[in-house]
C-alpha cells in the first residue's frame, strides 16, 4: 500500500470540492442551516479518497500510540471499517480495532448502542466525517467514555469552522482535521 502523500491529500481535496453541493439551503445535523453540503460520504465510497482518509487517521493514531477508533453512525462507518482493514498493513503497521455508536437502540439484535470493540480503559480516538457545531461528535465521545474508554482525540475529515473544534478542545481533547472549510475554498 502506498504512503499517504501530499498528492493523495490534494486529490482528496479536489474530490471533496467536486462533490460538494452549493447554492441550496440545507438543514444540517445540528439543526442549523447552510448553503454548502460537504459530501464526505460520497468521497468515502471511492477507493482512493477513502484510503487517503483512513490512512491519514491511522498515521495520526500511530503517532499518538492509540489503537482503538470509533465514531457515530453513519458518517464514520466506512472510515472506521477502512482504518481497521488497512491498519495492520505496511506502511502503517499499527493494528487498530473499531467501534460504531448507533444513534438509537435497535428493536432487534444485541440492544447495544455501541457495536464493535469496547474495552474498559482503552485509549481511543473518535472519528467523524464532518465536524460542525460538535454536538453529535461530543455525544459519541460521551458514549465511548460511558463505556469505559479513555478518549484522547477527535479526528474529522472536514472542520466546518462552526465552533465544533473549539468545543472539543474545551472539553479536553485533541482535535485534528484533514481540511477546514476555508482550506477547501469555501466560506
Amino acid at each position: 500500500m502506498p504512503a499517504i502523500t501530499k498528492k493523495l491529500v490534494e486529490n482528496l481535496r479536489q474530490r471533496i470540492i467536486a462533490l460538494q453541493v452549493r447554492n441550496k439551503d440545507f438543514v444540517l445535523s445540528s439543526g442549523a442551516r447552510g448553503r454548502h453540503f460537504i459530501d464526505i460520504k460520497g468521497a468515502c465510497l471511492e477507493p482512493e479518497s477513502l484510503y487517503t482518509i483512513a490512512g491519514t487517521f491511522v498515521k495520526w493514531m500511530k503517532a499518538m500510540d492509540v489503537s482503538v477508533a470509533g465514531g457515530g453512525a453513519l458518517g464514520a462507518d466506512p472510515i472506521i471499517g477502512a482504518m481497521v482493514a488497512i491498519s495492520h498493513l505496511p506502511p502503517f503497521n499499527h493494528p487498530i480495532r473499531g467501534f460504531i455508536v448507533r444513534k438509537s437502540l435497535n428493536e432487534f439484535g444485541t440492544d447495544n448502542l455501541i457495536e464493535g470493540y469496547v474495552e474498559r480503559g482503552a485509549a481511543a480516538v473518535i472519528v467523524d466525517d464532518v465536524l460542525s457545531t460538535g454536538g453529535s461528535t461530543l455525544r459519541t465521545v460521551q458514549m465511548a467514555k460511558s463505556n469505559g474508554m479513555k478518549v484522547k482525540a477527535v479526528f474529522a475529515v472536514v472542520d466546518k469552522m462552526r465552533g465544533g473544534a473549539q468545543k472539543v478542545v474545551e472539553a479536553g481533547y485533541d482535535c485534528r482535521s484533514i481540511f477546514t472549510l476555508s482550506s477547501l475554498g469555501f466560506s
